[in-house]
Order: structure tokens, then sequence, then C-alpha cells
């Protein structure tokens, strides 16, 4: 894992800001995900993997998932939740999660229930996005939308931000994993995006 919850500051960290070889256990470190204890285990050479789960396998889905789309996921979540006026702990935010009901739901890459409902999609390979579903299924449920793109994804944000330009004003999250940072985009409510099918007929398929 990527971030953790420290508890002394109340404020989610990733693995380089702590930098420290003293376990982070000792201190209560949780996981912004499932609440579980936290080890602090640099993996030699990893970019992205600081904190394992004391006494639980990872709550975090490895398969299909690559490290990059993974701390993508990790890293918005850590600026959401430090956010908002709420200690981490009282967040109610998950991964790989479904939206909407059994026989049409979407897999959510972060899924925030409360304080807000906020649906986060994370774009590193862009075979098939399939925005334009997600969000019926998101507006449907109460969720708005958050487009988040890597850095090293396979179109650039700005080429994306460009496509989506003809079905609304959105402004896509940009995420680089490697230093951390993370430029906040505009939440994507009913009323800011129009999911008619002709108004996509524009949106290349990678992305609709």
């Amino acid at each position: 894992m990527l971030v953790a919850i420290n508890p002394t500051t109340d404020r989610v960290v990733a693995g380089p800001e702590w930098g420290h070889e003293t376990d982070c256990a000792e201190r209560g470190y949780q996981c912004l995900f499932c609440g579980e204890q936290l080890t602090y285990t640099p993996a030699a050479g990893d970019t992205f993997d600081y904190f394992s789960h004391v006494s639980a396998p990872t709550c975090l889905p490895d398969a299909g998932s690559s490290k990059h789309h993974r701390a993508g996921q990790e890293l918005i979540s850590q600026y959401i939740c430090n956010t908002l006026p709420l200690s981490p702990q009282a967040i109610a935010i998950a991964v790989e999660k479904h939206v909407g009901p059994p026989s049409g739901y979407r897999i959510a890459d972060v899924l925030i229930t409360h304080p807000i409902r906020l649906v986060i999609e994370v774009v590193y390979k862009t075979s098939a996005v399939h925005l334009r579903d997600r969000l019926q299924t998101a507006f449907r449920d109460g969720y708005r939308g958050l487009v988040a793109v890597l850095d090293t994804a396979d179109v650039s944000a700005a080429r994306i931000e460009h496509h989506l330009s003809a079905v609304g004003s959105i402004k896509v999250a940009r995420l680089d994993p490697v230093q951390r940072s993370v430029t906040i985009g505009s939440v994507i409510r009913p009323a800011t995006v129009t999911l008619a099918p002709d108004a996509w007929e524009s949106v290349p398929a990678y992305i609709a």
C-alpha cells in the first residue's frame, strides 16, 4: 500500500512521508479502506509499496489492476480524505466496489458513501472506460462523479478533457503517482453533463 492514516495527525500520509524504520504499527497507523492496523515495510525498489496489513491480507484487489492504477486510486483517495472536514476514520471510502443494481452494476475505482456520495474513475489504460454508462449508473444511485487521469495513462489528461468537452464542462483530476501530486478536477453532476446518446457520438470509443 502507498497510503495510511496517521492517527496522531488525523491525516492520510503516503509512505515516503513516513520515512521511519520504526514500526508504524506501534503508533496505530491504520488502513484507510478497511481500518486494519498497518506496518511499515517498504519494498526495495518499489515506488508504491510501503505499508502492509499486520494480521490480515491486503484489502486492495491486485488481480487485473496495475500498480500505477492502484497507486492512482490511493493517491486520489488520500487527497479527497485530507480535504474533507472529517477525520479519515469517519469517511466511508473503498476501492473496486459495485455501484448500481445486480443486473446492471458498474465497478467504481473509488467509492465514497459518507459524508459525500462520489464515484471516482481512475484512468490509466483507456481501452474501455465506458464513462457514459458509469455516470448514468452513478447518478441513478445518487452519486456524483470525478474523473482522475494518471500522467502515465495511454492518453493525456488534456486530450481526454478535449474529447469530453462535447458533453459538458468537465475538468479531469491529474495524478502523478511518482511525485505524489494531485491537481483536482471538477465534480460531475447531472446538471453539468449531458448523457444523451447523440451527444456522445463524437466522443472516442476509448472513453465513451
